[in-house]
């Protein structure tokens, strides 16, 4: 049993009833005092909580739960709250060709050939306010802030826009060496690029590759065995690719050997009939990629 000395409400571990009415700091006392102590992993976030194996025993159960401690014992001392570490990161790049119909995200519309100027630029900016990050009181310290510490460890790795793809790998680099400079990326188990249609080749995806973007999230957005009928809905979307360059970015992401690839689709489209969206369903499925994303349509 638990010794609910936590306030996770959806925690399905069992508690006994007479610990819940005990004050908490005299519980954290009592428990303190007693050995075994071990951290609650089901809290899903950064609480620790100290609970006693010691608990569980029938002779503890059986005993007082709190006792009064002996006049020469102290009481301990505050235990200071540990920070949360980050284990994902986010990064933005908002070029586009340009703004689809139904989009409201923090883009920049770049035309058919996007400014090798501007990117840089905003590359440059990023890299800068990522090593900025390292010196926040907010993260943890060793890297970019001088903390001296071990660098935070992140999980997942994932590049939004915008229309990432449109960035040069070169760039891409530049972003992830800035990145390495406050956080360890030894044990990031999946690092995800958003691709558009139209925007990459396979070499393109190689290049990625090689900078450890193992995952891609394709933009196909709607797919039709009838070419005709599904660049007619790309085109009511303000898409800027076709049904063919779907089909060969579906290929190209085989090509360059990315094992992991997520299809994301939109439904309640205007126009789109039942039949359609069937059909959609079933070519996105006939792709097998490892993943399907659904999207509603909101305006």
């Amino acid at each position: 049993n638990c010794s609910g000395i936590c306030s996770n409400t959806c925690c399905p571990t069992p508690m006994d009833s007479h610990l819940r009415s005990a004050p908490r700091s005299a519980l954290l006392t009592e428990l303190r005092r007693r050995r075994g102590h071990s951290v609650c992993s089901y809290i899903p976030y950064s609480v620790i909580v100290l609970t006693s194996f010691a608990l569980s025993t029938a002779s503890a159960l059986s005993a007082p739960l709190l006792r009064p401690p002996a006049a020469a014992v102290a009481p301990p001392a505050p235990v200071p709250p540990t920070q949360p570490q980050p284990e994902s990161l986010y990064v933005h790049l908002p070029f586009c060709r340009r703004r689809c119909s139904y989009c409201d995200f923090a883009i920049v519309p770049t035309g058919p050939k996007p400014s090798d100027v501007l990117m840089e630029s905003y590359v440059s900016s990023l890299c800068d306010e990522i090593r900025q990050l390292g010196g926040r009181p907010d993260v943890p310290p060793g890297g970019g802030g001088g903390g001296g510490g071990p660098l935070p460890t992140l999980r997942t790795v994932y590049f939004g826009g915008g229309t990432p793809s449109l960035v040069p790998t070169h760039l891409l680099r530049r972003i992830l060496d800035a990145v390495a400079e406050i956080f360890d990326l030894s044990h990031v188990v999946e690092m995800t690029l958003e691709c558009d249609p139209g925007t990459f080749d396979a070499g393109y995806l190689r290049r990625a590759r090689s900078l450890g973007f193992g995952r891609v999230s394709l933009g196909t957005q709607f797919l039709h065995p009838d070419a005709a009928r599904g660049d007619a809905v790309l085109a009511s979307l303000g898409r800027t690719h076709t049904t063919a360059d779907a089909r060969d970015a579906i290929g190209a992401v085989a090509a360059a050997g990315i094992g992991n690839w997520s299809a994301d689709l939109i439904c309640g489209l205007p126009g789109v009939t039942p039949a359609d969206w069937a059909a959609c369903l079933s070519q996105a499925a006939d792709a097998r990629p490892d993943h399907i994303s659904v999207y509603d349509l909101q305006v």
